[in-house]
């Protein structure tokens, strides 16, 4: 479940999920979270990864970027945290082998995802096997299109690719309308998903802008056809 607040992290624990990538901003996607809301997570005993994305937009970072990437890494590693979730990529939108090996050596212990800008990549065949012997986990996909609902028909190949290198897992777009299809199509090893609703605050400020928020509803309706499938 991606997880991008207090209120997030409570209902994850209660309903026992498996595990939450912790962001903020999931409305531009995600950012990386502050040491408050991680520390939160890992008090309550979740198995907490983190999202190490220093702004919104494409994953084409400077040096300075990554410098900051690099630190963030180390910071939650050495806060505790299970996991990381990150994605980079060169101006050719190829894997940027060295700069994705140096993160990866800075938190052996940690796993590792690499999140949906693989299917941004032009290389993304090649890329498995190169996340792979960098020795990342886990890729986070919705069959190298926009959302889950249009890459299915990409699902069982990716699958068949990845099978036993790393973990396939399917996000972006997962509701109660369209899981059980995911599911079945992919027969994927988790599925990612965020389980929210717009809100829009009540009281007028011409600071007010949308946000997401989970929504507890949807989390139950989800949870309910992932526990009639098998993944």
């Amino acid at each position: 479940m991606s997880s991008s607040s207090k209120k997030a992290i409570d209902l994850a624990a209660q309903y026992r999920l498996d595990r939450i990538e912790l962001c903020q901003n999931l409305e531009i996607g995600g950012t990386t979270p502050t040491p408050g809301l991680v520390q939160y997570a890992l008090e309550k005993g979740l198995d907490t990864h983190v999202l190490i994305r220093p702004r919104l937009g494409g994953f084409v970072y400077t040096e300075d970027e990554l410098d900051i990437m690099a630190r963030n890494i180390v910071f939650y590693r050495d806060m505790g945290a299970q996991g990381i979730v990150l994605g980079c990529y060169n101006n050719n939108k190829g894997l940027d082998m060295e700069q994705l090996s140096k993160f990866r050596d800075l938190a052996p212990g940690m796993k590792f995802t690499f999140h949906r800008a693989f299917d941004d990549l032009i290389n993304w065949r090649d890329a498995i096997d190169q996340l792979f012997q960098i020795g990342f986990n886990r890729v986070l996909t919705s069959g190298l299109a926009s959302s889950v609902d249009v890459g299915m028909n990409n699902f069982s190949f990716l699958k068949e690719l990845m099978r036993g290198k790393i973990e396939f897992m399917l996000g972006g777009g997962i509701s109660a309308q369209n899981v059980t299809e995911v599911i079945n199509k992919g027969n994927p090893d988790a599925v990612h998903f965020s389980a929210t609703s717009i809100i829009v605050e009540s009281l007028p400020s011409r600071f007010n802008v949308p946000r997401l928020e989970v929504d507890e509803q949807k989390l139950k309706d989800i949870l309910a056809l992932i526990a009639t499938a098998v993944l």
